[in-house]
């Protein structure tokens, strides 16, 4: 038993007409899609560039880039994680060379320590309504006002149409 596979592919031939386009007519074309781990140089302690060269840029419209990065965290196995970032539209490959902005893109990822010890859950314990005010009290002794004064009365109003209808 030999596997078979079942895939679609893209063809854009819509018939012969007067003149065909002969490129278009085999059932398999090239997609307009780019896909390029790009190289990543480090400028200085705080900087990388991610090149992405002219022999790739193909196909005019918009890229998006997306960041893999490991980050060191003693607490997981071998002692890193990986995280990914995708950056939408990080900039867009124009057909027309008067359209064409020369603006490098520059992405700023904020680097913070992470806690040194892990931070407490913090949740409601209780709550308690007085003076259409809701008083909300937390697991760290702290508590949280809620002014519900702008959607008091809504239910006494209700009740009241409701026995008028009857």
């Amino acid at each position: 038993m030999y596997p078979k596979y079942k895939a679609y592919v893209v063809n854009r031939y819509n018939g012969f007409g007067v003149c065909p386009n002969w490129k278009n007519c085999a059932p398999i074309k090239e997609v307009e899609v780019v896909e390029y781990p790009a190289k990543v140089s480090r400028d200085s302690h705080t900087s990388v560039t991610a090149t992405f060269p002219g022999r790739i840029q193909r196909y005019a419209g918009e890229y998006d880039l997306v960041i893999i990065a490991k980050i060191y965290d003693a607490d997981f196995e071998g002692n890193e994680r990986r995280i990914t970032v995708i950056k939408s539209s990080v900039f867009e490959l124009v057909s027309n060379p008067d359209e064409a902005v020369d603006n490098p893109v520059e992405i700023e990822i904020i680097d913070q320590d992470a806690p040194a010890e892990p931070t407490e859950d913090i949740y409601v314990v209780n709550g308690a309504y007085a003076d259409d005010n809701i008083r909300l009290t937390r697991s760290d002794d702290q508590y949280v006002d809620v002014d519900v004064t702008p959607i008091t009365g809504w239910y006494e109003e209700l009740a009241e149409e409701f026995e008028e209808e009857e």
